[in-house]
């Protein structure tokens, strides 16, 4: 485990959610402009994820798989399946059970909740590019993750291979721009595509979190002072938000992931400490989770009227955290530490 890389994922997913408690139902709330900026941008921070996951997988799949034995591949995607299933499908569980048992649960939005909505969610192909927001909405990048794991065993030889860290890094930024561009064709420069297109942008930052990866696995740049340039990247990203341009952000993005794997400078020793790197850890739940517990407040405990408060959206923030942390020790883990026995390491 990069620890910097995993203690990021904490603030990505945090990000995330503040972006939707923003834009859920009456959430005019006085925030400063620039906070209030910054979250409505948080949608962003599913592309830092984007990264993150790409630098990941390469880090522990790419040598392992380069044989291409098909035993293996086989034992690798159970790995990853037991990585995001148990909690997705808990997730939909409680939508479905509030549906059937909350009379008028979500009325407003019923076409969200189709059945046939419900099996693509269900099998993890509902962010393909086929379908629309629908049930558990974020769970989209989800989808379109597990589609990355899907196709990653065919690209596990060649980067295996690819032993020069200044063509990767070459490479990692041609794929940059070329999710740039994807975004621009289909109308979404700034990277607000979802369901529908947003796995043009997930595919895209997964593969340059890979070519990330073999370039710093190659020792690229190795010797440039990375405990400054991490915070520089975070500087960039601001300046991206205050310039407008989300390609700026994501661009600032890579090159954060890339000075945080380093583990040089006090931005990466921050994101090192034990309870940041837990709540990384417990990431995935907050993600999965967060959506769910907005509409159960939103249906089961009404404000009175109708307006959102601070204390009313920090407690909506402190059940999500504290649902997902329990999701993450009583559910997450214990079955991914279970599933994964059933297998043979990868």
């Amino acid at each position: 485990m990069i620890a910097p890389l995993t203690g990021v994922r904490a603030f990505a997913a945090l990000w995330v959610v503040l972006f939707h408690l923003r834009i859920g139902p009456a959430r005019a709330l006085p925030l400063p402009g620039w906070l209030d900026g910054l979250c409505q941008v948080g949608y962003l921070g599913v592309d830092l994820f984007g990264f993150l996951s790409g630098f990941v997988i390469a880090h522990n799949y790419a040598e392992r798989l380069a044989s291409a034995d098909v035993a293996r591949v086989g034992r690798y995607l159970w790995i990853r399946a037991v990585r995001l299933v148990p909690l997705h499908w808990l997730a939909l569980a409680i939508l479905l059970a509030a549906r059937i048992a909350v009379n008028g649960f979500d009325a407003p939005l019923d076409a969200l909740y189709g059945a046939g909505d419900f099996v693509q969610q269900l099998l993890l192909v509902h962010g393909f590019g086929l379908n629309h927001l629908s049930w558990n909405q974020p769970s989209w990048t989800v989808s379109s993750e597990w589609l990355c794991y899907l196709l990653f065993p065919l690209a596990a030889a060649p980067l295996a291979r690819l032993h020069r860290g200044d063509v990767a890094a070459l490479l990692a930024v041609a794929a940059i721009l070329a999710t740039i561009a994807a975004m621009h064709a289909v109308g979404r420069p700034g990277f607000d595509a979802a369901a529908e297109a947003g796995v043009l942008r997930i595919a895209g930052e997964f593969a340059t979190g890979c070519l990330l990866q073999r370039a710093w696995a190659a020792g690229f740049a190795r010797r440039a002072p990375w405990g400054a340039l991490g915070p520089a990247a975070l500087a960039a990203a601001v300046l991206g938000y205050e310039w407008r341009s989300a390609a700026a952000m994501i661009s600032s993005f890579a090159l954060l992931v890339y000075a945080l794997a380093q583990q040089r400078g006090w931005l990466a020793r921050v994101l090192a400490t034990a309870p940041i790197v837990f709540v990384g850890e417990a990431s995935y739940a907050i993600y999965v989770f967060h959506y769910v517990v907005m509409r159960m407040f939103v249906n089961l405990a009404p404000s009175a009227d109708g307006k959102a408060s601070f204390a009313r959206v920090g407690a909506e923030l402190a059940a999500i955290v504290a649902v997902a942390i329990a999701a993450h020790l009583l559910v997450e883990d214990p079955a991914r530490r279970r599933l994964r026995r059933w297998v043979a390491p990868v």
